[in-house]
Order: C-alpha cells, then sequence, then structure tokens
C-alpha cells in the first residue's frame, strides 16, 4: 500500500534538520577536546615527512586510535589548512551527510513519523558536541549508517559494485575506529548468513571472494602495523586495561544503561505502539545483518571500560543505524491507523520527540565547560620556540602548541608507560623540563599511587612550583619547573605572564608545602 509520505516530503525534513543540526553545532563551535590535539601532532609529524611518531626522533608509538582521522588531518596540514579548522569542517559534512542519508532512508513513512527519526539526530545536542570536538566521531557515524545502508541494498538487489563498496565502507569504518569492528564485522558476517540461508551460493563465493581480498589488505595492514609499532594493539587499548582488567566491566554496563534512558526508549517505545507494521519474510532477511552487526557492537560495549567516553561517544556513531533499522521496518506502515490521520496529535507527537532529544542541551553545555582546553592552548603557545622536555597529565594541546619532548603520565604516548606504567627510572630517563599535573580535586593532593610517584620525584629534583592556571569549575593545572633547567627562568617568565587565563594561588592550592613556591626576587 503506498505510503502516505510523498516522495518530496523529506525535503523539508532534511533542511529543518539540517538547520537545527548547525544551530547547535554553533553553540560548540570554539570547542576542541583535548585529545583531538593528540591527532593533529601525529598528523602534523605524518605531513612533514617524520612519520607517526609522538616525539620527533624517537621510535614511533601509536598514541591514537584512528589511522585515517590522522591521515585525513596530514592531508589539511599539507593543504596548509589548521587541523582546528579542517577536522570541524569534515566532521559538519560528515554529520550532515548522516542527517540526509537518514532522511532519505525515512522517504517511504509518514511525515510524522520521518521527522521524529531524523530530529532524533538532527536535533541532539551529545551529536552536535561531539561532531565539534576534533575527533572522528561524525565520520564514523556516517560510515556506519552507509555500511548499514549498503547491506540492505545488498540483501535486496546482490550485486558486484555494491559488495565491493560495502566492504570498503567496513574497511574505512575500521580505520576510522578500531571498536566499528565489531559492527561491520557482524553486518558483513550476517551478509553471509542470509546468503547461505537463501542457497544463493554463487552469490555467497562472490562475497567471500571480496571478503577475502578486503581481509587480505586489512592482513598486509596489520603486519605493517607491527612492524612499524612493534605491537598490534594501540597504547590507548593499555591504558584502558591498566584501568579495568575484568571482562565485564560494571561501568560499561552503567554507560549502556545511561544511554537507554537518556536517549533510546522513546524510540524504542515508539516501535512497539507501531506493532501494526507490516512485518514480511523479505524485510526479515534484509535487517537481519544489520541486527547482528548492532548485537555484537553491543556485546563488545560491555567488554570496554569508557574512558572518555562522555555522552556516550562510543555509542553515538550506531545510534543512526538503529534508526535507520526502524525506518525500514515503518517503511509499510499502513496509513489508516487513526492518529496519523490526524495532523495536530502527529505534530504533537513530533514536538514531544524534539523537545526529547534537546533536553540533552544543559548537559552538553557543562561538558564544554568541563573540558575546556583554552588555558593549555594558552600556555602551550607560551612555551613554543623552547626546546624542552615536560611530562603532562593531559597529552593535548599543551605538548601540540609548544612544540616539546613530551611524555603524558597514564602512556597514551609511550608503549612502555602504558604497559609496565610511570616509574622513577622512565622520569630519570626523559629528566622533564616541565611537569603539568591536574587535579580534580580543586587542590594540589598527591593521594593516588601515581601521584605520589610523580611527587617523590619532584621533591627529590626539587622542582619550584611556578604557576597554577585555572581550567574550570575550581580545577587547576599545576605547573612544576626544574631549578636546575637552562630553561627555568624562560619557563618561569613565559607561564607567568599569559594573557587571557586565570591564576590560581599556588601557597594555598598546594598541600604540599615542601614543594616550593617561586616569587619573585
Amino acid at each position: 500500500m503506498k505510503s502516505v509520505c510523498s516522495e518530496k516530503v523529506p525535503v523539508p525534513i532534511g533542511l529543518v534538520g539540517t538547520l537545527g543540526f548547525l544551530g547547535l553545532a554553533s553553540l560548540f563551535r570554539d570547542f576542541v577536546l583535548d585529545d583531538a590535539f593528540i591527532i593533529y601532532r601525529y598528523a602534523q609529524h605524518l605531513a612533514h615527512g617524520q612519520g607517526l611518531v609522538w616525539n620527533v626522533g624517537e621510535a614511533p608509538v601509536q598514541g591514537y586510535t584512528s589511522f585515517l582521522w590522522v591521515a585525513l588531518n596530514a592531508l589539511g596540514i599539507l593543504l596548509h589548512v589548521d587541523p582546528v579548522i579542517f577536522s570541524k569542517l569534515l566532521s559538519l559534512l560528515a554529520a550532515v551527510a548522516v542527517i540526509w542519508l537518514l532522511t532519505w532512508s525515512s522517504r517511504d513513512l509518514p511525515w510524522s513519523l520521518a521527522a521524529i527519526l531524523v530530529a532524533a539526530v538532527a536535533l541532539s545536542p551529545p551529536f552536535a558536541f561531539l561532531s565539534m570536538q576534533g575527533l572522528e566521531t561524525a565520520l564514523t557515524t556516517l560510515l556506519n549508517l552507509g555500511t548499514a545502508v549498503l547491506a540492505f541494498k545488498i540483501v535486496e538487489h546482490p550485486g558486484a559494485r555494491r559488495m565491493v563498496f560495502g566492504f570498503g565502507l567496513a574497511f574505512l569504518a575500521a580505520w576510522s575506529r578500531p571498536d566499528t569492528i565489531a559492527f561491520s564485522g557482524g553486518v558483513l558476517m550476517g551478509l553471509a548468513l542470509v546468503f547461505l540461508v537463501r542457497r544463493e551460493l554463487k552469490i555467497l563465493r562472490f562475497f567471500s571472494l571480496t571478503g577475502t581480498f578486503f581481509a587480505a589488505l586489512g592482513v598486509l595492514y596489520l603486519v605493517w602495523e607491527a612492524g612499524y609499532f612493534g605491537s598490534l594493539l594501540p597504547t590507548t587499548y593499555y591504558v584502558k586495561l591498566n584501568w579495568s582488567r575484568s571482562l565485564l566491566k560494571r561501568a560499561a554496563l552503567e554507560y549502556g544503561f545511561s544511554f537507554f534512558k537518556l536517549v533510546l526508549w522513546p524510540y524504542l517505545a515508539l516501535a512497539l505502539l507501531l506493532l501494526k507494521a507490516r512485518f514480511t519474510r523479505d524485510f526479515g532477511f534484509q535487517a537481519a545483518p544489520v541486527a547482528a552487526g548492532l548485537l555484537c557492537f553491543g556485546l563488545y560495549l560491555l567488554t570496554v571500560y569508557p574512558l572518555q567516553g562522555h555522552l556516550w561517544r562510543f555509542i553515538f556513531p550506531v545510534f543512526p543505524v538503529i534508526l535507520f533499522l526502524l525506518a525500514k521496518g515503518f517503511a509499510d506502515l499502513k496509513p489508516e491507523i487513526s492518529w496519523l490521520k490526524k495532523p495536530w496529535l502527529a505534530a504533537l507527537l513530533v514536538g514531544l520527540c524534539a523537545g526529547w532529544s534537546l533536553h540533552l542541551l544543559p548537559a552538553a553545555q557543562e561538558e564544554q565547560i568541563i573540558r575546556i582546553q583554552e588555558d593549555r592552548v594558552l600556555a602551550g603557545q607560551a612555551l613554543a620556540g623552547l626546546p624542552g622536555t615536560m611530562l603532562v597529565s593531559e597529552s593535548g594541546a599543551l605538548p601540540y602548541y609548544s612544540g616539546w619532548k613530551a611524555l603524558d603520565t597514564f602512556g597514551l604516548s609511550s608503549a612502555v608507560v602504558a604497559r609496565r606504567g610511570l616509574n622513577q627510572q622512565v622520569l630519570n630517563s626523559l629528566n622533564p623540563d616541565l611537569i603539568m599535573l591536574v587535579d580534580l580535586s580543586g587542590k594540589y593532593r598527591p593521594d593516588a599511587p601515581l601521584e605520589k610517584i610523580i611527587n617523590s620525584y619532584l621533591l627529590e629534583r626539587r622542582f619550584i612550583a611556578v604557576a597554577a592556571l585555572h581550567k574550570s569549575r575550581g580545577v587547576y593545572h599545576f605547573y612544576f619547573a626544574r631549578p636546575d633547567s637552562g630553561l627555568f627562568q624562560e619557563i618561569v617568565k613565559r607561564l607567568t605572564h599569559i594573557s587571557g587565563v586565570e591564576y590560581g594561588d599556588l601557597a594555598s592550592l598546594l598541600t604540599v608545602k615542601e614543594i616550593p613556591v617561586y616569587s619573585r626576587p
């Protein structure tokens, strides 16, 4: 039966959705997550022919999770575009493409349902925030959604070109972020199972050959990766492993439940209200691969400690896929359902769902405040040009803008620290001119084991506290300089005369009184 939605209805829905998303994104236009500067530093070194290294002249270290995002930003640098601007523009394009792909996928729905599904992404403050933070989230989301759309088409009309393109998207998604392997791998296995059940052996053979080709490419990449970095896994894996070694992590379960409670449940409830939609055997075959991908991805999430997973950064890349599945499931919805024929009731439902998406705006704005990186940007720019070495609690804007040789306390920029932890031997080898630490308590209180190791080193080498720069909500970054460093006086001069930052009173913020506070002569 013909849908109540005409072919032209999705266009205004897509336009309104795009304008709404751009309006939300503008609220976060000045925000960049500190982790994004890790990508920019690797991209900068790659673009300048220095390799995928964190510190120039040292051995390569895989301190990033997205090879594709590093490569794309390196291309932007080669084109003389600031990576902050380049990554934001690329993410905006990817996010808008997600909105229009979801709009097009909803073209057979009544206008109200199409608007609800599109608004779930377009009017989502978390999605706008995640798209503007400088990381690969929006691009990964687009690649996942594209993989799902192609999987539907492949089941309906298997074709060589579609299969090659589908595997290519899955391959790029894995390069975009490794955790997408769980989703795209599940989709591809689901496709193979569909062909097997339908006894389409000729199609299955070509599908298997195509898969073998891309698998071979993946193996070649892994061989290169192991040879280049000395490991198949990035340092981020070992950092997360050190945080929690259990397989099923309580934090991961809470993470998934919070997404269900604050984002997903109205759309699943809507699905229950629309059980009159015709569910055919053909749709079951089409939906099976995507459903398998979502299931595999959900199981994978149970094994991941959500470190830096604010606003469901690790889940949002599959959220539009869920909405796409709902759109295809309701494509044959009967127009005689009474509430769809009442414009005021349909409009009310659309308004309620749009309001549900927008209710997370305060949470997104709060995340922007909490994770602001402006103090480290200004400090890094102030230190630029000095040939220094630093230990930092956050490997982001400070090392990027200063250009200094750097090591972070968790080991994102060091395979040795990531696997074995920071110790006195590593600190002595680094011999930092400057140490920057953050303490979420608002004062310098070295009570955690790692903090005690660093504090002992500060006392042993007689470091002097030179500045406390305010981050947000009473949190400070503390800067300690080594007095016997040849850069000491210049470091002090530059860190104590930064325009645009708020300084804290070191005497009151340091609980370890054995650490001297610099005072001008």
